[in-house]
């Protein structure tokens, strides 16, 4: 028999993962597939979007069946330190010694495998398989070539036509009521049921509501909420606003900022945000728009936080205090470093209202120069700002 191997984190299963499974099902003319969600990964940590091996388990065994022939195995689940795939491979050998393996994996993988623990007898007990994205297969070849004269090892590469989803990115924007059509049938409900990747978790403010948000963006997005959160806080102490409302804004202003261009319209679909023609040219700025919504529907946040996000970009005329204070924070929190900041930071103590018109004015000349095309909000708010009094407080 012809028995595929087909490991990997399943966190969650999505339709990217069925659908490469069925790839190679039907190309290496597999008569058996097994499916074995990874135990305890020496490559990714744990964390609070990581469900109990129990649950990703069951949501393999939703996902995956597909067709007689496939089973999902939970071997290296109940095997307790690290899963390493030689471990793996050599427990499913022992099954099947007369038997054709062939372990399956992404391209990506593929060019790393060389590195892995113990890869000379991954090779021994099985062939290799990788699916191709169509991209250029350059490198793949050349690591391709090198592993069958390194290792003898046999390396077959399967054309797919590949359906872009992120587990990570799946993982961040579930909680947001986002991407369930992405996932196979019954996965979803099982998620909601469980309240698994935080889709039950409805923080109202403070530290909880900060840490439900950073789950929902990268690194590199975290540390800049952060640091909005704390300079926001900070500006509405000094101007005598609610420094719990600013820090609640200021968690949230980010949160749909990791969905791109594409989900930022489905977001607009379920939470019923119509963008302009602006926006449609600039989906970059949907996130204050999605944001607000989003933190009214899922979190209930006031009229005023929700507003806070949603013109923390682009500003408007008539701002709010809480409003100049999160886009202020936004231009000024202390991972920002770009010319004229700390002139922006010195001014937003002394003169609210001009430093606003200082840093939107530099968003304007920069976006004039890089694309020529701001939005008009940006420019109302600049007029308006031209037109109000200073809003000052004594140093």
């Amino acid at each position: 028999m012809n028995i595929g191997i087909f490991g990997g984190a399943f966190d969650p299963p999505h339709l990217g993962h069925v659908d490469n499974a069925v790839r190679a099902f039907e190309s290496l003319g597999l008569d058996r597939l097994i499916i074995v969600p990874t135990g305890q990964s020496p490559h990714k940590a744990g964390g609070v979007l990581r469900p109990a091996a129990e649950d990703r388990f069951n949501m393999a065994k939703l996902a995956f069946g597909i067709r007689e022939g496939v089973s999902v195995d939970d071997l290296e689940l109940r095997r307790e330190g690290r899963s390493y795939t030689a471990d793996t491979v050599a427990q499913i050998r022992e099954r099947y010694p007369g038997d054709r393996l062939i372990f399956i994996m992404g391209s990506d993988m593929l060019l790393t495998f060389a590195s892995w623990y113990r890869p000379e007898e991954i090779v021994r007990a099985a062939d290799l398989a990788y699916l191709s994205r169509g991209a250029d297969d350059t490198a793949l070849s050349e690591c391709t070539a090198r592993l069958e004269r390194d290792m003898s090892a046999r390396v077959i590469r399967i054309e797919n036509k590949y359906i872009d989803v992120s587990s990570t990115k799946l993982r961040r924007l579930l909680a947001l009521g986002l991407l369930g059509e992405m996932l196979p049938l019954g996965v979803y409900d099982y998620i909601k049921a469980r309240g698994l990747y935080d889709t039950g978790e409805r923080p109202t403010g403070g530290d909880r509501l900060l840490e439900w948000s950073l789950r929902r963006v990268d690194d590199k997005r975290a540390r800049h909420v952060r640091g909005v959160c704390e300079t926001a806080a900070d500006l509405a102490r000094r101007w005598g606003a609610d420094a719990e409302d600013a820090f609640s804004a200021a968690a949230l202003h980010d949160v749909t900022k990791g969905a791109d261009a594409g989900l930022q319209k489905v977001l607009c679909s379920l939470y019923k945000v119509v963008p302009d023609q602006w926006e449609e040219r600039m989906p970059q700025l949907l996130h204050a728009k999605t944001g607000a919504a989003a933190a009214a529907a899922l979190l209930g946040m006031s009229e005023e936080i929700c507003s806070a996000i949603r013109w923390h970009t682009t500003g408007r005329s008539g701002m709010t205090m809480l409003e100049k204070i999160v886009c202020m924070a936004d231009y000024t929190e202390p991972g920002r470093d770009y010319p004229g900041v700390d002139k922006l930071r010195y001014l937003s103590l002394r003169d609210l209202n001009g430093a606003l018109l200082a840093a939107l004015q530099m968003t304007v000349q920069h976006e004039t120069e890089r694309s020529g095309s701001i939005h008009p909000d940006t420019l109302r708010t600049v007029e308006w700002l031209k037109s109000q009094g200073k809003e000052k407080c004594d140093a």
